[in-house]
């Protein structure tokens, strides 16, 4: 049941990719382009979190948006985390609940391995 949040946020945001943003080529990717394909992935998350009983603050949908967006592979050998320098939220800047709530819906993904540290590191501290 946790894996399935996440694939459909997965599959929303791949949707909107393909649906909204028409990108053949690496030179389609202006400053402006990527910053609207950012803007809409946050929207996605801010708009499926207000739809659901999870309880996520601004800087952790943030910290999330930046989180699908570094990963977006725009060419078999590269991403968009090679193109942008982000300055996102840590994970130390988010509180525990945002980091109970994302470790619980991102199970099985690549960022639960972070999550559970910072969790785990915040258990150790209280």
């Amino acid at each position: 049941m946790k894996l399935k949040f996440y694939s459909l946020l997965e599959d929303r945001i791949s949707k909107i990719l393909v649906t909204e943003f028409s990108i053949k080529k690496l030179s389609d990717l202006t400053p402006e382009t990527l910053r609207s394909i950012r803007d809409r992935i946050k929207q996605e998350i801010t708009t499926l979190f207000e739809n659901t009983n999870q309880d996520l603050s601004s800087p952790a949908r943030i910290w999330l948006t930046d989180q699908f967006f570094k990963s977006i592979r725009i060419s078999d050998s590269q991403m968009i985390s090679d193109l942008v320098v982000i300055h996102e939220y840590e994970l130390s800047d988010l509180t525990n609940s945002d980091i109970s709530v994302l470790k619980n819906i991102l199970f099985e993904t690549k960022l639960f391995d972070k999550l559970k540290v910072e969790h785990d590191k915040r258990q150790t501290l209280s």
